[in-house]
């Protein structure tokens, strides 16, 4: 999917180091897990829906069909614009993540 509403570290990216090590060899895999990457979450249960991360941050955050916050599935953030939404988000419910 090319948007995700949350991120799971130890969950949502073990499937993709372990098909890493198995088609690419070691070399890839230990590279890859060694590269510390930042990630904006939201707290879902904390978010009150204002949108003004929306609004910031467009490339990053939008509402999904359900009406809910979903952060989008990319290769790397412009923290810049995340640190604008996380300091403008009146409920305090976004942060980044490291994977």
């Amino acid at each position: 999917a090319f948007w995700r509403s949350s991120i799971t570290p130890g969950r949502d990216f073990a499937c993709g180091r372990q098909l890493a090590a198995a088609f690419t060899g070691t070399e890839i895999y230990h590279l890859w897990t060694d590269t510390n990457m930042k990630v904006p979450v939201v707290e879902l249960s904390d978010c009150i829906k204002c949108e003004i991360c929306v609004e910031v941050c467009p490339a990053v955050f939008r509402i999904n069909d359900a009406g809910y916050i979903d952060v989008a599935d990319l290769s790397s953030y412009p923290e810049p614009e995340v640190e604008e939404a996380i300091k403008n988000c009146p409920a305090d419910c976004i942060h980044w993540a490291e994977i």
